[in-house]
C-alpha cells in the first residue's frame, strides 16, 4: 500500500515561480550533473557521485517511490521560462518522508529551494496525516539549515542511527510539527488551556484578525475560547492544533464548526486561525491550514468555507491554500477605526476547482 494519499491531480503542483512535476529517466544528465558538482558538496564531499551509475542507482529508487507512492522528489522548472532549477521534496522511508532539496548552482541564492519545501510540508501536513516529515542536514551546511527551517521543520535532540562515515559530526535531525485534533484537554486548569490562551492574546497583540481589536483583555479572549471549546463538546465544531514535534509546545491552532443537518453535513466553516506572532516565516501556517483540511476530511467536510476581514492581506494566504473568494460585502464589518469589508471564500477540500 502506498505512503502517499496525494490524489495524483496535485501530486506535481505549482508555486508563485516554480512548476514541480515528476522525476523520469530523461532527467538522468541532469540530475548526475547536479549530484556530481562539486560545489554541491562542499560539506560531504565523500559524497558527490563520480560516475553516472551511481546517478541511476539513486533515481531508480526515487522513480520508484513514484511509482509505488504516488509521489516522490520533484523537478523544479521556472514557470517563466521552463528552465529546470534544482530538485526537492518529499520521499517515502521507513522513518516517515525525508525532506531534500538540491538547486544547480546558477540559482542559489533567490528562494527556490525554500518555495519547494515549504509546498513539500504543507502537502505532506494535509494529505498524509501522521507520517513523521524528516530532515537531516550537517550542521556546517547553514544554507539548508535555513531553508528547513523556513520549511517549518524543527531543530531535534534526535541523531542518526549510524555516525558519518567520514568521521564528520553527525547530522542534525529536524522535523515537521505534529497536529493534534480534538480537545478533550483544552480545559481551564490545564496548562494546554493557558497555551491557547497565550497564543490568542500574542496574535491580538500583534495585529492579527482573530474576533477582537488589538489587544484585548484576557479574560474577553477566555470567554470567547470557551465559547468555541463548549461548541466542541456539544460535537458542533472541532479543535485542531499544531504542535512542536518534541516538546508538543503549542505552535498553532484553529477551529471548525460543523453541521448536522444533511443539506449543509458536507460544509465546514474554519475559524480563529492563528500562529505564534514569534515564528513568522516558518511556513506555521500552511503547515497548520494543511493540518486543518486533513482533520476535516476526517468528519466528512467536503467543501471548506472562511471568512476575513478585508484590509488584513489575508486573502492572498488563503489563495496559496486554494481558496477562493465567492463574496464581498463592502463595509460589511464595523470597527473603532472604521468600516472594512466581510469577505467570503471557499474551497473543495479533494482539491479540484470549486
Amino acid at each position: 500500500m502506498p505512503h502517499s494519499a496525494v490524489p495524483a491531480h496535485l501530486a506535481e503542483p505549482s508555486t508563485r515561480r516554480l512548476d514541480l512535476r515528476r522525476m523520469t529517466w530523461d532527467d538522468l544528465d541532469r540530475i548526475h550533473a547536479w549530484e556530481s558538482d562539486p560545489t554541491s558538496f562542499t560539506h560531504a564531499p565523500q559524497a558527490r557521485h563520480t560516475s553516472i551509475e551511481q546517478t541511476r542507482d539513486l533515481m531508480q529508487r526515487w522513480i520508484g517511490s513514484w511509482e509505488q507512492d504516488g509521489l516522490s522528489y520533484w523537478i523544479a522548472e521556472r514557470r517563466d521560462t521552463g528552465l529546470p532549477v534544482g530538485f526537492g521534496g518529499i520521499r517515502a522511508t521507513r522513518h516517515g518522508f525525508n525532506l531534500a532539496y538540491r538547486l544547480d548552482e546558477a540559482h542559489r541564492g533567490h528562494g527556490y529551494a525554500a518555495e519547494i519545501a515549504r509546498t513539500a510540508t504543507a502537502l505532506a501536513t494535509e494529505w498524509c496525516p501522521g507520517r513523521e516529515v524528516y530532515a537531516m542536514i550537517r550542521p556546517v551546511n547553514t544554507a539548508s539549515l535555513r531553508t528547513a527551517e523556513r520549511a517549518g521543520l524543527w531543530l531535534t535532540d534526535e541523531r542518526p542511527e549510524q555516525p558519518p562515515p567520514d568521521g564528520a559530526e553527525p547530522a542534525l535531525i529536524y522535523l515537521l510539527p505534529r497536529m493534534l485534533a480534538g480537545s478533550d484537554d483544552v480545559v481551564p486548569e490545564a496548562p494546554v488551556y493557558a497555551e491557547a490562551l497565550d497564543l490568542w492574546c500574542a496574535v491580538n497583540e500583534a495585529g492579527g484578525s482573530v474576533g477582537f481589536e488589538g489587544a484585548a483583555p484576557r479574560d474577553d479572549v477566555a470567554v470567547a475560547l470557551d465559547e468555541h471549546l463548549v461548541a466542541c463538546a456539544s460535537g458542533t465544531a472541532v479543535m485542531g492544533r499544531l504542535v512542536h514535534p518534541q516538546t508538543g509546545a503549542l505552535l498553532g491552532l484553529a477551529f471548525w464548526t460543523v453541521f448536522s443537518n444533511s443539506k449543509v453535513a458536507h460544509i465546514g466553516v474554519l475559524k480563529r486561525v492563528m500562529v505564534d506572532p514569534r515564528h513568522r516565516g516558518r511556513n506555521l501556517g500552511s503547515v497548520l491550514m494543511g493540518g486543518m483540511h486533513a482533520i476535516a476530511r476526517d468528519h466528512g467536510v467536503e467543501v471548506a468555507r472562511l471568512n476575513y476581514r478585508g484590509g488584513t492581506g489575508v486573502g492572498a494566504f488563503y489563495e496559496t491554500c486554494g481558496y477562493r473568494e465567492i463574496g464581498r460585502l463592502p463595509r460589511g464589518l464595523r470597527f473603532t477605526f472604521g468600516d472594512v469589508d466581510d469577505v467570503d471564500m471557499a474551497r473543495r477540500l479533494d482539491g479540484h476547482p470549486l
